[in-house]
């Protein structure tokens, strides 16, 4: 059998960027095997439409207790001194200054050759935590230490298996999409269909409003996509969660935007030809009943996985010795924006320094 010091499963921005920062250790990352281009951080392509948004100034208000600011001076310290380029909008999001994805994925892929460590193309199967053994479709291997960053089931990932989560025996929650499109109960009228209108969005539950954002909505032949509608769907899911399934509205106030508000009377010779003949309930609304989320296939992240409860602050899984887990993976659900790769990134520095023994 082979021996392995520390053992990563999964070849994503979280698994990645904690290799990249272990220190005088050996170290073995996993990804599923692909027949065409490597699997390895492939899914960095296609985030922010090509863009890859990968961090927020407003990141702080979302840091766990255990991740302290100074892990952001050392995410930008390690950025800047590796000829890394971005830029931040004025909506404090982060960009390749070069505005695509193939840059920061180039940039890691760079970096990870710098360090040459070992990628395995195999897919794991199976992990006896008790004998410190996981199993791939071609080998075994025993480990000294784990890290588990299979990411989530959002995007491509139409096989998910939770079996590896299973086989650790621990309270998890089942993915569902996350920050995806919404399908509405009404049908949506054909004037509306790929339109997009800047807008005030409510999610309303029990008539009463339990979360607002000022965005644009795109509709679709069968529900709403945009920005705001994704971080509904975030709001939604939680509701869910709580088994509160019924009287779920999402209700647009089509009159203000921009910290701007005017009335129907003073619009009505201007509104746009979409929004003509359209029932727009008390002169401002339009509204929707949440029926269900777009596929996996759409969503931009999955909401669930496992358990807080079950991982200390050094990201190791209380009831299972020298395994960690970190990013998509774990039930930490975060907004569009960056958030998402922003602390997988964070998390990389911060659980490197752990596995180095610092």
């Amino acid at each position: 059998m082979k021996k392995l010091d520390i053992a990563i499963i999964g070849g994503g921005v979280a698994g990645i960027f904690t290799s990249l920062h272990i220190k005088n250790k050996e170290v073995t990352i996993f990804e599923k095997e692909s027949k065409n281009k490597s699997n390895v951080l492939k899914r960095i392509l296609v985030s922010g439409n090509g863009r890859c948004n990968f961090f927020n100034s407003n990141i702080v208000k979302y840091l766990p207790r255990y991740l302290e600011k100074k892990y952001i001076s050392k995410l930008f310290n390690y950025f800047d001194s590796n000829g890394f380029a971005y830029y931040i909008n004025e909506e404090g999001y982060y960009y390749p200054f070069f505005n695509k994805s193939e840059c920061f994925y180039s940039f890691l892929l760079n970096e990870l050759d710098r360090t040459k460590y070992k990628i395995i193309e195999e897919e794991i199967i199976h992990i006896d935590y008790k004998n410190k053994i996981i199993k791939s479709t071609k080998d075994n291997y025993s480990y000294n230490k784990l890290v588990l960053a299979t990411g989530g089931r959002s995007y491509d990932r139409d096989n998910y298996s939770y079996d590896l989560i299973t086989d650790l025996d621990i309270k998890y929650n089942k993915f569902t999409p996350g920050l995806v499109p919404i399908v509405v109960e009404e049908k949506i009228e054909k004037s509306l269909v790929d339109n997009k209108l800047k807008c005030i969005v409510e999610v309303i539950y029990d008539n009463k409003s339990i979360y607002k954002e000022d965005g644009e909505v795109i509709f679709k032949k069968d529900g709403l996509s945009g920005i705001c509608i994704f971080n509904s769907a975030f709001i939604i899911n939680s509701l869910l969660r709580e088994n509160k399934k019924e009287n779920i509205k999402i209700r647009l106030d089509i009159f203000s935007h921009n910290n701007t508000s005017i009335s129907l009377d003073k619009a009505s010779n201007s509104l746009p030809s979409f929004l003509k003949g359209i029932k727009i309930i008390d002169k401002r609304y339009l509204e929707y009943t949440f029926k269900s989320f777009y596929d996996f296939k759409f969503s931009h992240t999955s909401y669930g996985g496992i358990d807080i409860s079950e991982i200390s602050k050094q990201l190791e899984l209380i009831k299972r010795k020298d395994i960690y887990v970190l990013g998509e993976v774990v039930d930490r659900n975060y907004p569009c924006g960056g958030y998402n790769i922003g602390m997988a990134l964070l998390e990389g520095i911060y659980l490197g320094e752990i596995l180095s023994g610092k």
